[in-house]
Formats: structure tokens, sequence, C-alpha cells
């Protein structure tokens, strides 16, 4: 208990039962007596220091409470409502949903094929309906200039077959600011993989897929809108000719 005591027979405080009314002193004859004052002889201010001291001295500071958060909210995680239910792709895939391409060989040879033939090197509606996820291929403006290409069978089953196609390159073919067809030479073996999948609606050809691996005649045809300059239209007959005699 705090407590605190004037001078005697002056005034007592306590915390408990408050200021009490100061006792004053009398002469003989019965005057009061002036008497000097202090900072401890003025019972209500003093109290009410008292008062507050006591206060702050028992305050406790309120315990932090506690955040709780979810697993979801934890890990960042966002509920995925952009998925397409009937396909399990993306909406924004803009998968075809037609019932199409029922034997998945016939649909290997056929988009390989096209490819070769540089049907793809501008929008293609067969492509469109051939492949998973034709919303999400990118826009090249270069394609690959191929002398052949052979195939192989990976693996088959009734959700799923594997192809390995093997090309023969010559180079790289874009276009430059003359709108003309400029050739680099880069000869190399490439091997790459096809695969296609079972889906709701018939098979489709995995994405990405738009690999534009065009057939150096079919290059040449399509050349015809973006011709090839004179030297490089020379370098690439060279390089089908040096293929023929090592074959």
């Amino acid at each position: 208990m705090l407590c605190a005591r004037g001078p005697p027979l002056s005034f007592t405080y306590c915390c408990a039962c408050g200021a009490r009314r100061p006792q004053l002193k009398r002469d003989p004859l019965g005057a009061t007596r002036p008497q000097p004052m202090s900072h401890t002889d003025n019972p209500p201010l003093f109290a009410t220091l008292l008062v507050l001291a006591g206060l702050f001295a028992c305050q406790r500071s309120p315990s932090p409470q506690r955040v709780v958060r979810s697993p979801q909210a934890a890990s960042g995680a966002q509920p995925d409502d952009s998925v397409d239910p009937s396909t399990g792709l993306e909406t924004s895939c803009q998968f075809s949903k037609i019932m199409a391409h029922p034997d998945p060989r016939r649909l290997g040879d056929e988009f390989l094929l096209k490819d070769a033939a540089g049907l793809f090197l501008s929008s293609n509606a067969w492509f469109d309906g051939a492949t998973d996820c034709p919303g999400h291929e990118p826009g090249p403006d270069t394609h690959t200039a191929i002398a052949s290409y052979t195939t192989s069978p990976i693996s088959s089953s009734d959700t799923l077959v594997v192809i390995a196609v093997s090309y023969q390159v010559l180079g790289e073919v874009h276009a430059d600011a003359q709108d003309s067809s400029v050739f680099e030479e880069h000869g190399r073996q490439l091997i790459d993989t096809l695969v296609i999948h079972r889906t709701p609606y018939g098979w489709r050809v995995r994405s990405p897929a738009l690999w534009l691996r065009v057939l150096i005649d079919s290059a040449f045809a399509y050349a015809k809108y973006r011709p090839f300059h004179a030297a490089d239209a020379q370098r690439i007959r060279l390089l089908l000719a040096e293929l023929k005699r090592g074959a």
C-alpha cells in the first residue's frame, strides 16, 4: 500500500482511505498559528500527484494480438477460375471444342506435312483446330529452312502418342527492312518431339507447336511474296547440291 505522511500532526494520506483533513495547531490562547507552506503541505495537490503516480506505475501495456492467417492466405494462393473444366486447359488457350482428329498418327503426319509446306507461316484455321492451345502460340517473324525430315515413334498408348522428328536444317530465314527474305546459314541436325494427346473432343497436338520448319522448296515458293536476295538464293542451291552429293 502506497502511503505518505506530512509533518507531524498535520495530515496523513493513504492510497486506500484518501486524504484526511489537516489538523490545525493552536497556541495556548486558541489563536491559529500560521504555518509555512511546502509541496507536502497542500494535501489536495499532493494527493492528486500520488494518485496519478500510482496509476502510471500500475498501468500495463496491452499484449499484442496474434494474427492468424489461413493456409491459403499464407501461401498467397488465389483460386484459379480460368481453367475450362471440360478440357482442363486455360480458357485463354481458345481450344476448339469440335470433335475432330480421331486418329493420332494421321494427325501427326498431316501436321508435319503442312508445317513443312509453309502453311503455318500465316494464320491457319486447321492449325488452330489441331493444337490444344492455339491462343498461347507466339507470332514469330522467322522460320527454319530444312532440306528434309524423318519420323520415328517413341511411345503410344490410348491417351498419348509421342513421335521423334529429325530435321536436316540449312539455316534461318527472316525479313529485312526492304521486306526481302534473308537467309542465315546454320546447317545442323535437329531432333524434336511431337506429342499428341487425347482430349474429350478428339486428339490434339500439344502446344507450343508453331515450329515453322519449312522445306526449302516450299520456302522458295513462299518467297515469291518475299524474294530472297540473289546471293542468298545461290548459297541455298549450293547447300542443297552438297547435301545431295553427300547422300
